[in-house]
């Protein structure tokens, strides 16, 4: 079942890439796990974002996010994790089983399976890792342009997604408790671990429906596990997360639309 936060190499990297990866149809939707404790340091960054308890009420989540080569809009079912991405020249789906994708004029140059869900992840920070199947591990402060920052680490268990050898690290302010920097490795292509770390920052938040969401991630190139200067931007507008679920109909197929 893959579930846990698919990473990239960069957002550039995606683009270019046109590697593929053959997958069993699947179901993601997520599996409640009751009554998990986390460290009391985390029970503090979801409380700053607008509680946990909050982020669990919620069933849909759009947004739209403006890149490089043009805007897309995210939709997603937050319990079943069905998503629809509509971008000017293409469109991808995920059903709940398998990812589609209708692309007339193939514009589209990445991989589905890796993309569906990719940005979702990334704008749903630091609430996505509450799912089931990852451990926490407080890190020894860091000091990231000037500023001293708390670490959590997260890590998954070996049957959690298609790669449970990711990592990933949340750098948090310590008077606030707000998430600032995402530290992570990407393993989905390469199948191994990976000792190579990006870092993105959340350079600004939204508020909506009492939860504190990006607004502007900023990803960074990195020298010796810090960041060096910021190397692309990503903006998000028309944020909306709602306890009323979206239309299950978003997330069929249309006609000619391929399964990936």
């Amino acid at each position: 079942m893959k579930r846990f936060l698919v990473l990239i190499l960069s957002v550039v990297l995606f683009y270019s890439c046109n590697q593929s990866k053959e997958q069993e149809p699947r179901q993601l939707t997520p599996k409640v796990e009751e009554g998990k404790k986390f460290p009391l340091v985390l029970n503090k960054i979801f409380e700053a974002h607008g509680g946990l308890e909050n982020w669990k009420k919620m069933n849909g989540f759009r947004f739209k996010v403006q890149k490089s080569d043009g805007a897309e809009v995210h939709m997603t079912d937050l319990k079943s994790r069905k998503t629809r991405i509509e971008a000017e020249t293409f469109t991808l789906g995920f059903d709940g089983r398998n990812v589609w994708k209708l692309d007339p004029d193939a514009t589209f140059k990445g991989n589905a399976n890796f993309y569906y869900n990719l940005i979702f992840y990334f704008h749903a920070m630091p609430f996505i890792i509450s799912d089931p199947g990852a451990f926490y591990t407080e890190r020894k402060d860091v000091v990231f342009e000037r500023k001293n920052l708390g670490a959590i680490h997260i890590g998954f268990g070996r049957s959690v997604g298609d790669s449970p050898d990711d990592e990933y690290i949340i750098y948090y302010d310590k008077e606030t408790n707000r998430m600032e920097w995402l530290g992570y490795t990407v393993t989905y292509f390469e199948g191994e671990k990976s000792t190579e770390w990006h870092l993105i920052k959340y350079d600004q938040w939204l508020e909506e429906n009492g939860l504190l969401l990006p607004e502007k991630l900023i990803w960074y190139d990195v020298k010796n596990d810090k960041p060096l200067k910021p190397s692309q931007t990503m903006s998000f507008s028309e944020v909306e997360v709602s306890e009323t679920p979206p239309a299950d109909s978003l997330f069929i197929a249309p006609p000619n639309a391929v399964y990936e």
